[in-house]
């Protein structure tokens, strides 16, 4: 059955970097054989970064870039994927060279120490935010200025495998124990219930992600404490409950997960070696490219055992800012107003599988993941952790790799493991 999901629902939507986005690698150009430059206009090649991974949203960038290019002939484009792991190092280090992409992929929430020093562009009053929901737009404002421009709403929680469940007579879980119940009449049928791909170490973010962020929506000022050095994570009982609930879904192997990456997991999942996932929205576009009538859906990670705590996290997930080295100001502004269009926003959602940040946008035949998410959406079942989550910098670095830690060495103490954090955060202070 076909859907028509209007983004005008959306009230309330936050900013993370969100765990998950490895590239490849690969370099594309744009530059569409039908489009040639105007003798009147200089031709202007516009350096992009990135570090998205997954095929369908590369492809998706690219349409953009082209439909640029077709608008604007001499406006070229060189669009460089960059590994996860090595982005943000590499991306400093250009800056610092004075050799800064023109448009660079990231949520400013996470690069407030680089909008500080004035290496990012402030677009504040730019025409094209006008297409954009205003709660996204929202969350690329820092300080009352805005520095991102928003391409889609995020989303953090659990991938199902509808067939298995119904033919096991399961329900969605609402509460952690709940859950866990379900995992373990998996386990006991022989069947896996959650695919792991910690050989790309960055997977095991998602995980506990999905379920701390839940915490921290009641606790809005936690890292600004961590932050100024007000609050250590040793002191919150709801942060040390969240990592051996995080050690709980861990303690369910997959098999090799030390030795299975995120493709892998990925393929495990959609091929039905496994009833769930536990990833954020980037996962739809690969998952359907490993099985496109797959019969899967999407629900919220339980990490409470008060079933109503148990609503959806959501974000503005995918973005884009600008350099403030960029001697194509006015060129990267065009780029942007083509993104945000109509028909930008639905070459991006038509192959990424995500939600629209264009407020008029209208998703029809959404995919049934995508729907899933749409209706916590609708039914305003949802919490928004992006203007909560402020680490920055090296201390983001230290928290993320406390989270891979914690699932690449599962028989750690957990109280040792949060004392080193906030040792390691405290050094820091100093």
């Amino acid at each position: 059955m076909k859907k028509n999901l209007s983004l005008l629902a959306i009230t309330a939507v936050a900013t993370a970097s969100l765990a998950g986005c490895g590239s490849t690698g690969n370099d594309l150009s744009s530059s569409p054989a039908s489009a040639s430059s105007s003798a009147s206009e200089k031709e202007v090649t516009i350096n992009i970064f990135h570090h998205l991974g997954e095929e369908a949203k590369r492809n998706g960038l690219k349409a953009i870039t082209d439909m640029t290019t077709e608008k604007y002939p001499n406006i070229k484009f060189n669009i460089q994927a960059i590994d996860y792991n090595s982005y943000n190092n590499i991306l400093k280090t250009k800056i610092a060279a004075g050799d800064a992409p023109d448009i660079v992929f990231g949520n400013p929430i996470a690069y407030r120490d680089m909008i500080k020093a004035g290496q990012i562009l402030d677009l504040t009053g730019e025409s094209f935010f006008q297409e954009l929901n205003p709660s996204a737009l929202d969350e690329m404002t820092i300080d009352g200025k805005t520095y991102g421009v928003p391409l889609d709403i995020g989303a953090m929680g659990i991938y199902y495998n509808k067939d298995i469940f119904q033919e096991q007579g399961l329900q969605i879980p609402t509460t952690f124990s709940e859950l866990i119940k379900v995992a373990d009449a998996l386990q006991a049928q022989k069947i896996i219930p959650f695919a792991h791909g910690f050989k790309d170490s960055w997977t095991a973010q998602a995980d506990f992600q999905a379920d701390w962020y839940g915490n921290v929506s009641k606790f809005p000022d936690f890292f600004d404490k961590v932050q100024d050095g007000s609050q250590k994570f040793a002191d919150s009982p709801e942060f040390k409950a969240s990592v051996e609930r995080y050690k709980k879904r861990l303690s369910y192997s997959s098999g090799d997960d030390l030795g299975t990456d995120y493709a892998k997991s990925v393929q495990m999942f959609a091929g039905g070696k496994t009833a769930m996932l536990i990833e954020g929205d980037w996962s739809i576009s690969e998952i359907r490219k490993n099985n496109p009538q797959g019969n899967f859906g999407f629900f919220a990670l339980p990490f409470s055992e008060t079933a109503s705590d148990n609503i959806l996290g959501i974000s503005a997930g995918d973005a884009f800012m600008a350099s403030a080295q960029t001697k194509h100001k006015d060129e990267v502004l065009k780029f942007f107003d083509s993104m945000n269009s109509a028909e930008g926003a639905k070459a991006w959602s038509d192959h990424s599988k995500t939600i629209s940040a264009n407020k008029n946008f209208t998703i029809s035949g959404a995919d049934p993941i995508t729907s899933d998410i749409f209706e916590y959406i609708q039914s305003s079942r949802t919490y928004s952790f992006g203007k909560a989550y402020t680490l920055t910098g090296q201390m983001d670095a230290i928290f993320r790799k406390f989270q891979e830690t914690v699932g690449l060495d599962q028989s750690a103490n957990v109280d040792k493991l949060i004392s080193h954090l906030d040792t390691d955060i405290s050094r820091l202070l100093k």
